[in-house]
């Protein structure tokens, strides 16, 4: 829609690549967030019996072991190559569905401030990471 929009209004031109970017987006490489979602649409039956077949106890682990290597792990090292995708990648929103389905089937309690709670985690990280780098 939007890139009939610029060709509507000759704000880019109509050619053969524009064309098939738009039809073809995941083929393409075009729209990280549609590429990933689509993905990660496909591998959700397998995670969902993943994640159903888990007790609460290791569904907490995964999440934690998730959270290390994708989130907490690249903060202070993001020189390693793997992590290279800055957030943009199917890993991630794994990492994001799985705690989904851990609010869905556990009920977290929302006695919790998450404000304060993501407020303290990221002050955490932020700390650490200066730490860290002041030392290499």
């Amino acid at each position: 829609m939007i890139s009939s929009i610029f060709w509507i209004f000759k704000l880019e031109p109509i050619t053969i690549e524009n064309i098939t970017q738009m039809l073809l987006p995941v083929i393409t490489g075009q729209g990280w967030f549609i590429t990933v979602y689509i993905a990660l649409y496909c591998c959700s039956p397998f995670l969902n019996t993943a994640l159903n077949n888990m007790d609460q106890n290791n569904l907490k682990k995964l999440l934690l072991v998730l959270a290390f290597f994708f989130v907490i792990l690249p903060s202070f090292r993001p020189n390693i190559t793997f992590f290279q995708d800055n957030g943009y990648s199917l890993d991630n929103f794994i990492l994001l569905y799985s705690i989904g389905a851990d609010i869905r089937k556990y009920d977290v309690p929302y006695k919790i401030n998450y404000l304060s709670a993501y407020f303290l985690c990221s002050l955490f990280i932020f700390l650490i990471s200066v730490f860290v780098h002041t030392i290499d």
